[in-house]
């Protein structure tokens, strides 16, 4: 279930300042940037190296698009991709993007038909020396009910940053019940929930107080 791309960046022609994964394929190019579509979260498995990145996609999701934003104009060099089976992965589209007010580049790179299994993506900008990024894509097999909440914050509609109401008790992973105090001129709050995977959905009842 777990599909490795690796891709590069000359230093002297160019630096990468973002990388985004949306879900969905793309038959065209986009008219602007940003996507509309659906945005996957990355996340870094280690701190000290900014140059390895993982994404989980649910078994529904079959293609996906990445945009790598660089600092200067480049251009892409060489994208080879192969599929879990180990045969090439022919249905692929790429586009280089220039956004407004900026002196860089967006490359636009969409995929379909990713198989459960390590499919692999290879691609580099041009330059005469490089160095290597990895993102790790993690694509479920199946349709899975699974999943687990780290994570539970409530706070007011308009908050602020940090501000979020005190949980009684603190959040515990197999806790399911909290009571919290909300101000009597509030009648609304946000719930903000984290799970593993992120697809997973999250219900959330609410019962009132004195």
């Amino acid at each position: 279930m777990l599909a490795v791309l690796w891709f590069s960046a000359g230093q002297a022609a160019a630096s990468i300042e973002s990388i985004r994964v949306h879900s969905g394929f793309l038959t065209q190019a986009p008219p602007k940037l940003p996507l509309r579509s659906p945005l996957m979260p990355l996340r870094r498995p280690s701190d000290t190296d900014t140059r390895r990145y993982e994404v989980d996609v649910p078994s529904s999701v079959t293609g996906i698009t990445m945009v790598i934003k660089t600092d200067r104009m480049t251009d892409l060099n060489a994208v080879s991709a192969k599929s879990a089976s180990g045969a090439d992965l022919d249905q692929m589209n790429a586009w280089a993007l220039k956004e407004q007010r900026s002196f860089g580049k967006s490359l636009v790179i969409s995929f379909d038909n990713l198989a459960p299994g390590p499919n692999t993506i290879r691609f580099q900008l041009k330059a005469t020396y490089s160095e290597t990024y990895w993102l790790f894509v993690n694509r479920a097999r199946e349709i899975s009910s699974a999943g687990a909440l780290f994570e539970l914050n409530l706070a007011p509609v308009r908050e602020r940053s940090g501000e979020a109401y005190a949980l009684m008790p603190e959040f515990q992973a197999d806790t399911r019940q909290y009571a919290v105090n909300i101000p009597p001129d509030q009648d609304r709050v946000r719930v903000v929930a984290k799970t593993d995977p992120w697809w997973t959905r999250a219900e959330v009842h609410a019962t009132g107080g004195d």
